[in-house]
C-alpha cells in the first residue's frame, strides 16, 4: 500500500514536470499566449467581453486572473497551475482505470498540443463522467453545477454534455430533475453577475452569436479521418456500454477547427477508454515509457544544449521558452522601439497572431482591435469592425502592423479577414523607411495623414 503512494507521488512529478518543463522552454504557440493574455488582462481589472474579445466562457479565464492576482502574474504561475490540473486528471483516470499507461504516454502528445481552456474543459468532463458512472447521492446535484461550470467555460462542450443527461434519463424524472435545479442555479447566479458587470451583452455575442460566424469558417485537416473512426467505433460498442455517449459527445470539442491538435484531444478519452479495456497494465512499464517518452520530446525539440534556453523577463512576466520564441519577443521589442516616436502620433492596429506579444512588450492594454480574425469578432463582426476602423482612421492617423505570413497565406488560413487586410493593403501607404522592419516578418502600413473615405 505505502509502495503505491510512492509510486503514485513519483508518477505525479513525472507528469507534473514533463507537461510544466514542456509548456515553459518549448509550447511557444499562440495559444499559450492568447490564453495568458487574456487572464493577465482580467487580473489587471480588465473586463472580459467589454474591454476585448474573446471567445470561450468566463470560468476559465477568470479562475486563472484570480489565480495570477493571488501568486503572481506572470508566465511561470499560468504554467504551473495548468500543469496541477492535467495531474488531477492523471489522478481521477489513475483512479478509475487499471492501466495508468494511457495517460502517461499519451499526454505528452496530445495535452501539451491544445489550447489551456480545452485541458479543463477536458478536467470537467472527466468529473461529470465518472460522477455520473459512480453512486455518490449528491451526484446529480454536482453534475447539474458542473454542466453550468462546463457550458460557461465552452459553450459547445456545456451544451454536448448536457445531451448524455438526457438521453440517459428519459423516464428519470427526478434525476433531470436534481441536475436541473441545480443547473439552473449556477447558470443563474453566474449570469447575474455578468449582467451586473455589463458584459452579459458581449458575452452572448462573442461565445454565442459568434460562434456562427466561426461556423462559416470551418477549418479541417487529414486527422479528421480519428473523428469518423472514433464515431464508428462507439455506434459499434455503445449498446455494451451506454455510458460511451460521453466519449461520443466530447468529440464536439473540435468543433468548428477540425484540426490536429482539437482533434487529438477530442478523441483523448476515448483512445484512454480502449486503451485501459484491451492492454494489461504494469507500473514499471509505465515509469519506463514515460521515460522515454520525456527523452523523444526532448530530442524531437531540437535541445541540443541549455544554453539554448534563456529566461527574459517580460514586463514582469517572466516568459520562460526556447530559443526560437526568445528571438520572436527581441523582434518584436525592437520594431516596438523603432515605431516609438510614430505610436505617440498614430493609433495601432494589428493583423498578426503575435499582437498579444507586441501588447506586452509595451506593458498596455489589450482591445478588440487587437486579435480581428475571423470568429473572434462576434455576430457579423468582420462588418462592424472595418467600418469602425474606416470611421475612426478618417479623422485620425492610424497604423497597422500586418503579419507578412497572413498577406502570403490569405488563401489558405480561414480566419484571416481577407476584407480587413485588403482594405489595410489598397488604402495605407507601407512604411519603408526602415531596413530592419522591413527583413522582418512584418509589415507596417500608415495612413501618412490621408483621410480614408468610408
Amino acid at each position: 500500500m505505502k509502495k503505491d503512494k510512492v509510486l503514485t507521488i513519483i508518477e505525479c512529478l513525472v507528469v507534473f514536470f514533463m507537461i510544466f518543463i514542456y509548456n515553459s522552454f518549448f509550447y511557444g504557440t499562440y495559444d499559450h499566449i492568447i490564453d495568458f493574455t487574456h487572464c493577465y488582462s482580467i487580473a489587471n481589472g480588465l473586463k472580459i467581453y467589454k474591454d476585448f474579445n474573446i471567445v470561450v466562457g468566463p470560468v476559465y479565464p477568470t479562475l486563472m486572473a484570480f489565480l495570477l492576482k493571488l501568486f503572481g502574474k506572470n508566465f511561470l504561475v499560468f504554467d504551473i497551475v495548468n500543469s496541477i490540473i492535467v495531474v488531477i486528471i492523471y489522478l481521477i483516470i489513475k483512479k478509475h482505470n487499471n492501466n495508468t499507461m494511457s495517460l502517461l504516454t499519451i499526454s505528452v502528445f496530445f495535452i501539451v498540443l491544445v489550447a489551456k481552456y480545452n485541458t479543463f474543459t477536458l478536467l470537467l468532463f472527466y468529473i461529470i463522467y465518472y460522477a455520473d458512472r459512480g453512486n455518490n447521492k449528491y451526484k446529480d446535484y454536482i453534475i447539474g453545477f458542473l454542466l453550468s461550470i462546463t457550458i460557461f467555460t465552452k459553450i459547445n462542450m456545456g451544451c454536448a454534455f448536457i445531451i448524455p443527461t438526457i438521453i440517459l434519463n428519459l423516464i428519470k424524472i427526478k434525476i433531470v430533475l436534481k441536475r436541473f435545479i441545480s443547473f439552473s442555479i449556477t447558470s443563474l447566479s453566474i449570469i447575474i453577475i455578468m449582467i451586473i458587470n455589463g458584459v452579459f451583452k458581449g458575452f452572448i455575442n462573442y461565445t454565442i452569436l459568434g460562434l456562427l460566424s466561426f461556423s462559416k469558417n470551418l477549418t479541417y485537416d487529414f486527422s479528421i479521418i480519428f473523428i469518423v473512426l472514433s464515431i464508428i467505433y462507439i455506434i459499434k460498442n455503445i449498446k455494451k456500454d451506454k455510458y460511451l455517449i460521453y466519449m461520443l459527445c466530447f468529440l464536439a470539442l473540435s468543433y468548428p477547427l477540425f484540426e490536429v491538435c482539437h482533434i487529438l484531444l477530442a478523441i483523448f478519452p476515448l483512445v484512454v477508454y480502449t486503451i485501459d479495456k484491451y492492454s494489461n497494465n504494469s507500473s514499471f512499464l509505465n515509469m519506463i515509457i514515460i521515460i522515454i517518452s520525456s527523452v523523444l520530446i526532448f530530442i524531437s525539440s531540437n535541445i541540443k544544449s541549455l544554453d539554448r534556453i534563456s529566461t527574459i523577463n517580460l514586463k514582469n512576466k517572466y516568459y520562460i521558452q526556447e530559443k526560437g520564441i526568445i528571438e520572436l519577443y527581441k523582434t518584436i521589442h525592437k520594431i516596438n522601439k523603432k515605431l516609438s516616436n510614430k505610436r505617440k502620433e498614430y493609433k495601432t492596429f494589428y493583423f498578426s497572431m503575435d499582437s498579444y506579444l507586441f501588447k506586452l512588450d509595451l506593458n498596455e492594454k489589450i482591445n478588440k482591435y487587437d486579435f480581428i480574425w475571423n470568429g473572434n469578432m462576434g455576430y457579423k463582426g468582420e462588418e462592424k469592425y472595418l467600418k469602425e476602423i474606416k470611421k475612426y482612421c478618417n479623422k485620425n492617423k492610424c497604423m497597422f502592423i500586418l503579419d507578412k505570413n497572413c498577406i502570403y497565406n490569405r488563401e489558405k488560413n480561414d480566419q484571416i479577414n481577407l476584407e480587413i487586410l485588403k482594405y489595410t493593403e489598397e488604402t495605407y501607404d507601407e512604411y519603408l523607411d526602415d531596413e530592419f522592419i522591413n527583413e522582418t516578418d512584418y509589415s507596417v502600413y500608415i495612413n501618412d495623414n490621408k483621410l480614408i473615405k468610408e
